[in-house]
């Protein structure tokens, strides 16, 4: 199905009252980071009224995850006005952003009831802005909808923002919230339901798209994702296109990262098993099958190294009089790692799966890393078959994407890299410290993810991470929270750069292809969506926010048949039109590792993969410090006993000094599930016991935080 058919049928009935009418930017829909309040909400209530309020403070918008009209939750206004009392709700967008709706003709959102509630006991609304916190007048909802009681129906209700002139100080270039608050007297308790509240631009802008809540934006981010693997690649040899122009080549990176993304597409439901091993089959019978040598053309690769780039058809090197492609090590490393995936991933007995998993056997076995590492300890960037065959100058050493590459070959069998090679590789490291993060630093933030697609590097440290205290996660978890915060800080001044437009990484930009990267690296103002989506198991909160801000802001113009396109440039008004393959990739991996851990769970677990991870010195630790400084022994966070639970379970912690001590239960989308703790508390030990009822089987996080320090772990909910 196409995909913006598939997207318009989730949400056919927005679409057809308020996004085909014009652009719109969401301010309410799901919460990030709760299913029982809106954290990005304030209410209150005086002198006998009643207005219901959750959170820990007691001053939040309840939310209902059983009367929604959009996404997971919706909204709850339980209120009862008497005369002399007040009450009032102010609604804002996640994390209390300031946004400019100057552009804005109307607001718009859905509500319902359990009960018909009285026009002149519906409430009054308004709005907020965040310079001065200036209000317009408050006006009548009543005049824009009738609540009739029926609750299978959610009305829609649209009020011009002219209605609520005269403005006074208030300024929609600097919006706040939304503001709801006591009207006429109530003969007793009313409820409201209220969702998906947003602004619509009835001309001008970006063509709009259909508002997506967070599970339906990630469900269509791997859909889209994986219909580029599954399209553009050629069914005869499985190769895959390096990107969706006409006439491209195939990259081995691509097919790397999409014979994985085959796998999700299994566990989805959008292919076949049958299909998927089919396609798998054929890929890996091109890779084993066409001719390997020294020569310069006619060849898939050499010494069990493959060529970066390939022809679509013919499955050998690109060689061309303006481009000849080089033997990529990385990229080779990367198409393994797709490999050997997709060998634990077909594991049945019948012959097909079996033929899988022995080409992967085969293929991975002929690759001759000690020819790569030039018989050293550090492996070449690449290598060409020219005027008798050379090495590149360069090798891979010090961080970056290749940290995988190094895995895999110390885990070899056949022609391994030695045993020195890690100390070499780690060498050259360079830890650096931005907006507080200390961290192993590369610029562009491609290096830290790619290897993450497959390794599971939360709870595994090597020497170098524990002389840091930290892992290779929470490593990639700084760099990306610290290229977040040069975006925010925005020293070059270019447009539209902020808390939820950020991620700079290898992409096209106005004039070229090249690596950007931040902070420490080159920025011409190009922002690539796949920079902050793919970092969702290091920053689930912030690349939801940037994924929805650039879904909602940009529309069609970024946003298309395969997801996002590659990256976009807004002081030039640019916006690429291609789609790239190793920007697909980790997008799909990355959303699942962070959803489900099913492409970690399986990859950890192939033999090549542990004798790597062991060669090189890496060892399971239990807990790594989150605060961005490099001495986790403060504060001490235990696993929660029993785990796995069902359905109460204990954790244990230690604070060391008088902390404010926050310890909070989360789901996978990253939405809280119970606060624990919320109160300061003298140095101890303390258990807090949790009961699950009510809630499905699954995987849990639970987060310390106290005094800067914070520290998280997993837990298992089984029924």
């Amino acid at each position: 199905m196409n995909v913006l058919k598939r997207i318009i049928l989730l949400t056919l009935a927005f679409t057809t009252s308020v996004a085909a009418q014009g652009a719109f930017s969401v301010i309410f829909d799901d919460d990030p980071g709760s299913t029982l309040y809106r954290d990005a909400s304030f209410g209150f209530a005086n002198n006998g009224d009643y207005l219901k309020l959750g959170g820990g403070n007691n001053d939040k918008l309840p939310l209902d995850a059983t009367r929604r009209y959009s996404g997971t939750v919706c909204g709850v206004l339980e209120y009862n006005h008497g005369s002399g009392g007040n009450w009032e709700m102010f609604i804002a967008s996640n994390g209390w952003q300031t946004r400019d709706f100057s552009s804005y003709d109307s607001l718009v959102f859905y509500i319902n009831g359990p009960a018909t509630i009285p026009a002149g006991e519906l409430p009054k609304i308004g709005l907020e802005e965040a310079t001065s916190s200036a209000k317009t007048p408050l006006i009548a909802l009543a005049p824009y909808v009738t609540l009739d009681g029926d609750t299978a129906t959610w009305q829609r209700v649209s009020i011009p923002l002219s209605a609520l002139e005269p403005f006074g100080g208030f300024s929609l270039a600097s919006f706040k919230a939304v503001r709801f608050a006591a009207h006429g007297v109530t003969s007793s308790a009313r409820t409201l339901w209220i969702d998906l509240i947003a602004v619509l631009r009835v001309s001008g802008g970006p063509a709009p798209l259909p508002p997506l809540s967070t599970e339906r934006l990630l469900d269509t981010l791997q859909y889209t994702a994986f219909q580029y693997f599954w399209n553009e690649a050629n069914p005869a040899n499985g190769l895959v296109k390096d990107r969706s122009a006409p006439g491209a080549p195939a990259s081995i990176a691509a097919v790397g990262f999409g014979l994985s993304a085959l796998t999700i597409g299994v566990d989805r439901g959008w292919v076949t098993r049958e299909s998927a091993r089919d396609r798998v089959l054929t890929t890996l019978k091109t890779f084993w099958e066409k001719p390997q040598g020294s020569s310069v053309s006619e060849t898939i690769g050499y010494r069990g190294w493959f060529y970066h780039w390939l022809d679509m058809n013919s499955a050998t090197r690109l060689y061309t009089p303006s481009w000849k492609s080089e033997l990529s090590s990385i990229d080779s490393g990367l198409l393994l790692a797709g490999i050997l995936d997709a060998q634990m991933y077909f594991s049945g007995s019948d012959s097909t799966e079996t033929m899988v998993r022995s080409l992967a056997d085969s293929i991975f076995h002929r690759v001759d890393w000690d020819w790569m590492a030039s018989g050293g300890s550090t492996l070449s960037m690449g290598w060409f078959p020219e005027v008798g065959g050379y090495f590149l100058g360069a090798q891979w050493i010090g961080y970056n994407e290749a940290m995988i590459l190094y895995i895999l070959g110390m885990g070899a069998t056949t022609n391994p890299l030695r045993g020195s090679a890690w100390g070499a590789w780690t060498s050259d490291y360079q830890w650096r410290t931005y907006a507080g993060y200390d961290h192993v630093a590369y610029p562009a933030l491609f290096t830290h993810q790619y290897s993450h697609c497959w390794i599971d590097f939360r709870s595994i440290q090597d020497g170098y991470m524990r002389e840091k205290g930290i892992t290779y996660f929470e490593n990639s978890r700084r760099a990306t929270l610290a290229n977040r915060a040069y975006c925010i800080d925005n020293p070059l001044g270019y447009s539209d750069y902020g808390y939820d437009i950020w991620g700079l990484t290898a992409c096209d930009g106005p004039t070229e292809y090249r690596e950007r990267g931040a902070p420490f690296g080159y920025d011409d103002g190009t922002i690539a969506p796949t920079a902050a989506i793919s970092s969702i198991p290091f920053t689930p909160e912030e690349s939801i926010q940037a994924a929805h801000a650039m879904y909602e802001r940009y529309g069609a113009n970024l946003f298309g048949q395969y997801g996002f396109r590659d990256a976009f440039n807004i002081k030039v008004n640019w916006f690429a039109a291609d789609y790239i393959g190793i920007d697909e990739g980790p997008i799909i991996i990355m959303i699942e590792n962070h959803l489900r851990q099913t492409v970690w769970n399986r990859f950890m677990l192939h033999p090549v993969v542990k004798a790597g991870l062991a060669a090189a010195g890496f060892q399971t630790v239990t807990g790594v410090a989150e605060d961005g400084q490099s001495d986790p022994q403060r504060f001490s966070l235990a696993q929660n006993y029993p785990n796995p639970f069902n359905p109460t379970t204990a954790i244990e912690f230690h604070i060391p000094t008088l902390s404010l001590v926050s310890l909070k239960v989360y789901d996978l989308l990253g939405r809280e599930v119970i606060s624990l703790v919320e109160e300061v508390l003298p140095s101890g030990t303390y258990i807090r016991h949790w009961n699950a009822r009510g809630l499905p089987s699954g995987m849990y996080y639970y987060r310390l935080a106290a005094a800067g320090h914070r520290e998280t772990k997993k837990m298992i909910l089984v029924r």
